[in-house]
């Protein structure tokens, strides 16, 4: 990791010559959540205006599932007070998941067992597992193509908020082909293409927009933004959310891309 630190830092020190805000954001799994700390030290003398940390989604190809932190929320704890801390002393403002929720007295003792159970499993795959990983990507590489990689609908969750997320209020984001999605974190989820409708303004104004909308105005979150990261960071300025246990509930289309990827897998291995 030093060798990583330190070309990141030298980065980090260019970009800041060109520009008045630099941002250091970092994705935290089990591999790395003792280092949130260091980060916050590394982002400071390397001229961030802010860190950022957000946890990790587990993806169906690396089979990571076990690394994502709400298998571990006492650890997440700990080591987010930790980053707050040399944040305060330093000066540089960090932004953490579990913000709104945490407990500021959290001790090394109280996370002795989840750090046990974070551990007992390798945390890096071997060369085999490596060679198994790149063969089930080819798989569901092939599948996302020529099925339902980009979503086009969505409907409420279970999981209660008030308030409306900032991207569906007033900013989004839109790739290099035209498609306006959701936000920086959920590209999976297309609004429109502005290619396509002539103008931003009818994507904006467009049904798909409106729904999501009508979905958080009634008090609910829609499926795709469940285990959103920008929602975990507390970070979202007319938006708050009871990040329950069913706010890090899979949506129906990732169980139902999971159920489909899972039986060509088992056709596979046949």
């Amino acid at each position: 990791m030093e060798n990583i630190w330190k070309k990141s830092n030298y980065a980090l020190m260019n970009w800041r010559d060109k520009t008045d805000d630099s941002i250091y954001s970092m994705v935290v799994m089990r591999q790395n959540v003792h280092e949130m700390p260091a980060l916050v030290e590394l982002a400071y003398e390397a001229g961030a205006n802010i860190i950022t940390f957000m946890t990790l989604n587990a993806n169906i190809i690396i089979q990571n599932s076990a690394d994502e932190m709400s298998n571990y929320p006492k650890v997440l704890e700990y080591y987010s007070v930790k980053a707050l801390e040399v944040g305060k002393r330093l000066g540089i403002p960090v932004i953490v998941p579990n913000a709104i929720t945490l407990n500021y007295d959290i001790k090394f003792e109280d996370i002795v067992d989840e750090l046990d159970v974070m551990n007992s499993t390798e945390k890096f795959k071997t060369e085999e597992q490596e060679k198994e990983m790149y063969k089930v990507a080819n798989i569901v590489d092939e599948y996302l193509q020529e099925n339902d990689e980009i979503q086009y609908d969505t409907v409420p969750s279970k999981v209660k908020c008030r308030g409306i997320c900032d991207w569906i209020l007033k900013q989004s984001y839109i790739d290099l082909h035209g498609n306006v999605a959701m936000c920086c974190r959920n590209q999976s989820f297309h609004m429109g293409n502005v290619n396509k409708t002539g103008c931003f303004e009818n994507v904006w104004t467009g049904e798909f927009y409106k729904k999501l909308r009508r979905i958080f105005y009634s008090g609910y979150i829609p499926e795709s933004c469940l285990k959103c990261g920008l929602i975990e960071s507390g970070n979202l300025h007319h938006l708050i959310v009871d990040t329950d246990d069913k706010f890090y509930a899979e949506p129906q289309y990732k169980n139902r891309q999971k159920k489909v990827l899972l039986e060509l897998l088992m056709k596979e291995s046949e």
